[in-house]
């Protein structure tokens, strides 16, 4: 296959992951070891994909609370296991046939990667990435900074390059970084405000985004 794009790099959670119930229940767990009031799942929702101090912005915390909130929030996310059944619907069948077809991956996420790669062994897809980008010592989404170092990594020229995400963060930090940026519209963002922030084309699930892949969508 002859395409212009060599490397696709994923967003986590809301795009490659449907995390939702996890996170919530760390929350929850969390909330109620700090006796902080409970928050709806709506607005987990909201939030999934942000950096995890979100998660807690609607209290007025100190900075070391807030530390310490996120801190035990973390290790609550290390204790509940995901499996495959979490991943979104198509995801697995794009991701052989990208290693088919000689993509190279890489994951470009706000969470530490350590607990990005917790993840990617759970649902039994850590195999099919060469790399794992967290914001551990890096600024988040939508800063560049994230997808910039996956390129670094893979060694990419960026218009080789593009970034499926679900927030428009994801897709703000694809521009900026000048690579491609796909929206799949299984989180709180819309088609529009995707393309408002610059995707070059919108999927409501990974099962449209693979037919477009197969079409010949990335030469």
């Amino acid at each position: 296959m002859v395409t212009s794009i060599n490397a696709i790099f994923f967003d986590l959670d809301g795009t490659l992951i449907d995390s939702t119930d996890q996170i919530h229940e760390a929350v929850a767990l969390t909330r109620k070891n700090k006796s902080y009031p409970d928050l709806s799942l709506a607005h987990i929702q909201s939030k999934i994909g942000l950096q995890a101090r979100e998660l807690f912005s609607d209290l007025t915390l100190s900075a070391p609370e807030e530390e310490s909130a996120v801190r035990l929030f973390r290790q609550h996310l290390l204790s509940i296991e995901l499996n495959q059944s979490y991943l979104f619907d198509g995801v697995f069948d794009l991701l052989i046939w990208a290693r088919e077809n000689k993509i190279r991956m890489a994951v470009a996420t706000n969470k530490p990667r350590n607990l990005a790669l917790k993840v990617l062994q759970d649902t039994g897809i850590a195999e099919f990435f060469q790399h794992v980008e967290g914001s551990d010592n890096l600024p988040s989404k939508p800063h560049p900074a994230i997808i910039t170092r996956c390129l670094d990594v893979l060694k990419v020229e960026k218009h080789l390059a593009c970034m499926i995400g679900d927030r428009v963060e994801d897709t703000l930090a694809a521009k900026k970084s000048g690579v491609k940026a796909f929206g799949v519209i299984q989180g709180p963002h819309t088609s529009e405000s995707h393309i408002e922030a610059g995707a070059e084309k919108t999927f409501q699930n990974f099962n449209s985004l693979l037919d477009f892949f197969k079409l010949g969508g990335l030469r």
